[in-house]
């Protein structure tokens, strides 16, 4: 008995390949990630979350509290020690920004100078070439 040949289609062949590439891709693009690929399977399987659903979150600055530690901070009552800590922070903070925005100012003026002192030169460069073109009748 002589067997058919069965021929597989574009389309199907593009299946099989995804049904292999999609999961080894994503194990190892949560492995990549430092995630357990099979925790973060259950987590999708169960509905816990879905990859868009989590919010970015801005890390946040090393002397700040983490966001781990802020719940416990509101349920807690600080001492005096600690909000003195944590005012002590906040103006060591506030000190490093304004020095930030002072010399982000300061060199929003020198390119400003500088700008000015390009256009300048571009306007005498223009000036020479017109007097150029017009020695020389063009």
């Amino acid at each position: 008995m002589a067997r058919a040949k069965t021929q597989l289609t574009g389309f199907s062949r593009f299946l099989i390949f995804l049904l292999i590439a999609t999961p080894v891709i994503f194990f190892g693009v949560t492995t990549y990630k430092g995630e357990d690929p099979m925790q973060t399977l259950r987590d999708l399987v169960s509905g816990k979350t879905t990859p868009t659903e989590q919010p970015a979150e801005p890390t946040p600055p090393a002397n700040t509290p983490s966001t781990a530690e802020a719940p416990a901070a509101e349920t807690a009552p600080m001492t005096e020690i600690e909000v003195n800590g944590e005012l002590a922070k906040l103006r060591e903070e506030n000190v490093f920004k304004d020095r930030r925005i002072t010399d982000l100012y300061r060199e929003n003026e020198e390119l400003k100078a500088a700008l000015q002192e390009k256009e300048a030169e571009l306007r005498e460069a223009v000036e020479q070439l017109e007097k150029i073109r017009s020695a020389i009748g063009q």
